[in-house]
């Protein structure tokens, strides 16, 4: 999959690993870059691998989904729907072939 970038920092954070390493640490930069390969690596969201608890994500971040780094930190990003007349969860994750980085911190404090 394609994967983008909500901001030239979230950019720079996921392809400069030794920043990562140092604002991340090194336990959550090394579960950033292989979940981010793992995105990468899938053709469609239908094909990523059941990593680093995956999960939707609701409330104030509802449509986005999160990897768990850590026990409290989260790399976060939301999936770009192709428009079509598809109403099915599994269909539609066929179709998603590009992802954005929303965020990567600790959303629940």
């Amino acid at each position: 999959m394609q994967v983008e970038y909500a901001t030239v920092y979230l950019e720079q954070l996921c392809t400069d690993q030794r920043r990562a390493q140092a604002e991340l640490g090194q336990h959550c930069a090394r579960k950033l870059y292989t979940y981010l390969d793992s995105l990468k690596d899938a053709p469609s969201m239908e094909d990523v691998p059941p990593l680093g608890h995956l999960h939707v994500l609701t409330g104030d971040r509802a449509g986005q989904m999160a990897f768990k780094l850590d026990k409290k930190m989260r790399l976060v990003f939301s999936v770009r729907l192709p428009e079509t007349g598809v109403c099915g969860l599994k269909e539609r994750e066929k179709l998603v072939t590009i992802i954005c980085v929303e965020y990567i911190g600790n959303y629940h404090d």
